[in-house]
């Protein structure tokens, strides 16, 4: 009987996942990568020229372990703003504030992938045998498409909030006709 629950219920969810803007979904894909690109590797090799045995070491480890937790963090708190209404709970986070919540929250997870992809250049310039893995590479192109996606879901909000602001509620919508087609 609890199968039969569960399957209902992931059916509901996948539906309803599915039923989300194409914004929406990129901007979910985006901070996806970022969380798989954090448990990924992000760089590997031997750190001096006297170790003999390879290192690899993901988000979670090495000099930048820091700003990996803190950018998975992130990145899993502005995915569950989507999440968590969409499995039947209270929202995190007001409407009107998921976007510039989701604005802010991938603009750090931007910010701070830079700093840490700075740190590994680094370390791969001052150590000829250490490399920079696909990880870091991921998780940073998957925080500049959620932050290029938030930023338009922003501005397509801020729009709606404008016109809502200037309609009389009597008023209908005069609707504008392409003539360049």
């Amino acid at each position: 009987m609890g199968a039969i629950i569960f399957l209902h219920m992931a059916s509901e969810f996948i539906r309803k996942l599915l039923a989300l803007d194409l914004e929406e979904k990129i901007l979910n894909g985006g901070l996806v990568a970022i969380l798989a690109g954090v448990i990924s590797p992000w760089i590997s090799g031997r750190a001096s020229l006297i170790d003999k045995a390879e290192s690899t070491f993901s988000g979670f480890g090495f000099h930048t372990s820091f700003i990996g937790l803190f950018v998975f963090c992130i990145a899993f708190y502005t995915l569950l703003i989507t999440i968590v209404p969409l499995i039947g709970k209270n929202v995190m986070i007001r409407r009107q504030n998921n976007a510039i919540m989701r604005l802010i929250t991938t603009s750090i997870t931007t910010i701070l992938m830079l700093a840490a992809l700075s740190v590994l250049v680094k370390i791969t310039l001052r150590s000829p045998g250490m490399e920079i893995r696909f990880g870091s590479y991921l998780a940073l192109i998957g925080s500049v498409v959620a932050t290029l996606y938030a930023y338009l879901e922003y501005r397509n909000e801020h729009k709606k909030t404008a016109r809502a602001f200037f309609q009389h509620p009597g008023e209908e919508r005069e609707e504008v006709i392409n003539i360049e087609q």
